[in-house]
């Protein structure tokens, strides 16, 4: 079914006759001009106007056209309705906060009338594709049209839908409620402090969350104190991130990270996120390699609990000190036989 928009001329007031809800503040993200190419985001511009309607923007997204250009760009393989834009939106930037929806199949356009009431902002699929709606209209014989925000439909603004010989048929409606706090996804950190006495660079993944002061921290050896150096990573959107620690200079693999040592971390909306980046120096004699001499201290230290020999740090000589050494040594010949 095709819907026709309703003419000025059957509008002199500015609406349909008879009575209308209209859910305040509707939003339309609709600044790129009509492209067929990009029809297949009209789920994601649906999703981004629920999100500035509800004022669930985050950072520097908080209106509706600025939220999709952002979706658009780095939204890939997250479903196909708004309801999976939510979800990833709301578990990146609000994960600790749970917003009512409601989901209907086949709704009567009453149903739509209640969700409205009800304080739901709308996204309905339509004939195949994604809109918006913020109201209905009806009459002496019932109800009539709903009011709409469509993407890339050339238009700013709101339209009215109705079809004049058929009750209007909706496949599904998928609503939130705003934000009734008013509060903005607050920006996190990392903090944390690293013990590789080295010449290094940290690199945040961010995976397209947002840009954040530094990108990069430079570690030196000035900078260590007691073998260890702090870093610190400020204004992060809430998400995932990956830490990247990489030498700065060439020179033999000496330094390996304990297992307990994590390079992933999630951002808390307002929170810091502790971050301990552990490394163990297999270099035991200060030769820059790792040769026979730290072979001999794993093989003289077999199965003992011993900090002698013990070149990952949990507490005794084992095959995992073993495997360091096979892994890092300059000339690895076959050892134990």
């Amino acid at each position: 079914m095709r819907f026709e928009k309703l003419e000025k001329r059957e509008c002199l007031s500015g609406s349909p006759m008879g009575e209308t809800f209209l859910l305040e503040g509707w939003s339309d993200a609709n600044e790129i001009a009509p492209n067929p190419m990009d029809d297949a985001s009209d789920w994601v511009a649906s999703a981004a106007n629920l999100i500035a309607w509800g004022e669930w923007g985050a950072h520097d997204h908080v209106d509706a056209d600025n939220i999709f250009q952002f979706l658009h760009e780095h939204l890939e393989d997250v479903g196909d309705v708004p309801s999976d834009v939510i979800d990833w939106w709301f578990a990146n930037y609000y994960p600790d906060t749970q917003v009512e929806q409601i989901v209907i199949d086949n709704p009567t356009l009453f149903h739509i009338h209640s969700a409205l009431e009800e304080g739901y902002g709308l996204s309905a699929r339509v004939d195949g594709g994604w809109v918006n709606v913020w109201g209905v209209n009806w009459n002496d014989e019932g109800y009539e049209g709903i009011w709409t925000t469509q993407f890339n439909d050339g238009i700013k603004g709101l339209n009215y839908l109705y079809d004049l010989e058929n009750p209007i048929e909706v496949e599904q409606i998928f609503g939130i409620k705003e934000n009734s706090t008013g509060v903005v996804a607050e920006l996190g950190s990392i903090q944390g402090t690293i013990n590789i006495p080295a010449w290094i660079t940290l690199d945040l993944n961010n995976n397209g969350l947002g840009d954040f002061d530094e990108p990069q921290v430079h570690i030196r050896n000035e900078d260590l104190v007691n073998g260890f150096a702090s870093f610190q990573f400020d204004n992060l959107q809430p998400g995932t991130y990956n830490l990247l620690v990489t030498p700065d200079y060439s020179s033999p693999a000496k330094y390996v990270r304990d297992e307990g040592t994590q390079l992933e971390y999630v951002v808390r909306s307002g929170e810091s996120t502790p971050a301990i980046l552990t490394y163990h120096n297999l270099d035991k004699d200060g030769d820059g390699k790792v040769t026979s001499f730290e072979l001999n201290l794993v093989r003289a230290n077999w199965g003992k609990n011993s900090v002698v020999g013990d070149l990952n740090g949990d507490g005794k000589v084992d095959s995992k000190d073993l495997d360091l050494v096979r892994a890092h040594y300059v000339f690895w010949m076959p050892i134990f036989g």
